[in-house]
């Protein structure tokens, strides 16, 4: 038990009449409480007074009995006020009381009203707070597929720009093979038409056509009379040699050789 502090109690404890029975509580505990007198009590005290009163009419008669009259009177009419003033104040204090009460009920409710507003917002922060985390998870999942899409294409490009460039070297190998090929090749009049090599010895048969001499003697000994590029007969088998196409072979051949080292 303790004594009260607020005003509302200090005030409604000091103006109720006696005969209430005050109880004062805080979240359902009882903290401070004042005793009630019974009304018997104070109907004893004003019959004593009335009492005492009385005789001191009947002390007082040899003085004057109008006089004695007119004070009880008095008493009995202040008594009454009393009274009066006392039911009224115990109607004020119960009115004060309930209207105390009234204001604790609505303070009750109005702070039940604002916890359930509070335990909705804070239900509704963390639905919001679980929704930004997923999203946040979600999006950082996004971010690592990206980035493993990426490291794959960076791999791919690399990769391929390694490829291009072994390409681009072969090309290169390629066309300088091809050049070099091209450079090398003979003319096309010192290769034999029977043989399709260059001729080392070459002869000029009757068609005007020259060929190497071994192979043409060749086409001959097998019975052949005709042109070998034309298909048609020949007036006769001999054979001149071409001396003009044979140096100019061999020069071609001693050139390429020097190409070659």
């Amino acid at each position: 038990m303790r004594d009260v502090q607020s005003k509302k109690a200090i005030y409604i404890r000091r103006e109720a009449p006696a005969t209430c029975h005050i109880w004062f509580t805080c979240n359902g505990y009882l903290i401070c409480s004042r005793e009630a007198r019974r009304r018997d009590n104070l109907y004893l005290e004003c019959a004593l007074s009335n009492s005492l009163s009385q005789s001191e009419i009947t002390k007082g008669t040899e003085s004057g009995p109008s006089s004695s009259i007119v004070k009880n009177d008095d008493r009995i009419t202040l008594t009454v006020a009393e009274t009066e003033d006392s039911i009224k104040a115990e109607k004020s204090a119960i009115d004060a009381i309930k209207r105390a009460k009234r204001s604790e009920n609505d303070e009750l409710k109005r702070r039940k009203e604002t916890e359930k507003a509070l335990r909705k917002a804070k239900e509704e922060l963390e639905q919001m707070r679980s929704e930004f985390e997923t999203r946040i998870t979600d999006f950082n999942m996004v971010i690592r597929k990206l980035q493993e899409k990426y490291s794959l294409s960076m791999g791919a490009l690399r990769r391929l720009r390694e490829e291009r460039d072994e390409l681009k070297i072969e090309l290169r190998e390629v066309s300088k093979l091809k050049s070099n090929r091209k450079n090398h090749e003979p003319p096309q009049y010192f290769i034999c038409p029977i043989t399709q090599d260059v001729m080392e010895d070459p002869h000029v048969a009757a068609d005007g056509f020259t060929y190497e001499g071994e192979a043409i003697s060749g086409w001959f000994e097998r019975g052949h009379e005709t042109s070998p590029m034309t298909n048609k007969i020949l007036p006769h088998t001999s054979l001149v040699p071409n001396l003009g196409l044979r140096s100019a072979i061999q020069e071609w051949l001693q050139a390429l050789e020097i190409v070659c080292l």
